[in-house]
């Protein structure tokens, strides 16, 4: 049976609805006929959510046993954002350490000129600054090499499960889900939207969980901006007091010197 009230379905033993907190009694002033406004549409509804939650409960069973791949193709993708970020800071370094040490090195050499002592320490800070700008120039190409088998690695790895995963829902036949929505957590996600009432239909549901995650995604830059303007708000207010402390001891030397 259903409630009377809020449409939410019930067993039949029911005293009170868990949904709403009404009495599942029809009241004492109505007939033996009583049929609530709407109550046929809203049995309608409620038969349409059980048709969709019982299909989405029958292809969750289906790929659940391949949850353990669908978690290792996330992390994948997830770590592929990180290995396709090569450390390009290290080779700049390097290159800044050899230009900074040949710089000093003609400092020293301008300053003792024709002196050994002073061609022996312009020769050492050039030597130096080289091997060093050497060192990490040779450590970021080892890096970038290492970086570059990894991604094969696993770029090849995720061709394998796209390949086992697509083959695996062809094997399911029609489903009223795509491919890339088979994931046991998004299917048991839109069950969860269904059972809620957000949504009747899982096309419902697929729109309201994008809509969700566009809305996450828009507040998540939001706060980004918020915290990029109060952090350059923050500094402008520190260069600005720095400002007035220089000003008031400009304003006191110039005192200091009068007196």
């Amino acid at each position: 049976m259903y409630c009377y009230s809020c449409g939410q379905q019930l067993p039949d033993s029911a005293s009170f609805c868990p949904n709403c907190g009404a009495k599942t009694a029809i009241p004492e002033s109505t007939s033996s006929t009583y049929n609530p406004p709407g109550n046929s549409s809203l049995s309608q509804q409620m038969s349409l959510r059980q048709e969709n939650i019982g299909e989405l409960d029958r292809i969750y069973s289906y790929f659940l046993p391949k949850a353990p791949l669908y978690d290792e193709y996330d992390q994948l993708h997830k770590e592929m954002k990180y290995c396709n970020k090569g450390n390009t800071g290290l080779l700049i370094v390097g290159i800044g350490v050899i230009i900074l040490g040949f710089f000093l090195a003609s400092s020293e050499l301008g300053r003792s000129y024709l002196t050994v002592q002073g061609l022996l320490v312009g020769i050492g800070i050039a030597i130096i600054g080289l091997l060093a700008g050497i060192i990490m120039i040779i450590s970021y190409f080892v890096s970038e090499k290492k970086r570059k088998v990894k991604i094969q690695t696993k770029v090849a790895r995720i061709d394998e499960l796209t390949m086992e995963l697509t083959e695996n829902y062809k094997l399911f036949g029609p489903c009223i889900v795509g491919a890339e929505y088979s994931n046991p957590r998004i299917l048991n996600a839109l069950r969860n939207l269904i059972t809620n009432g957000r949504a009747d239909t899982v096309k419902e549901a697929l729109n309201v969980m994008l809509d969700d995650s566009h809305k996450t995604q828009m507040q998540l830059q939001a706060e980004l901006q918020t915290k990029s303007l109060n952090s350059i708000r923050q500094s402008s207010a520190i260069s600005a007091g720095a400002n007035v402390a220089t000003a008031g001891f400009c304003a006191a030397d110039f005192f200091v010197g009068l007196i």
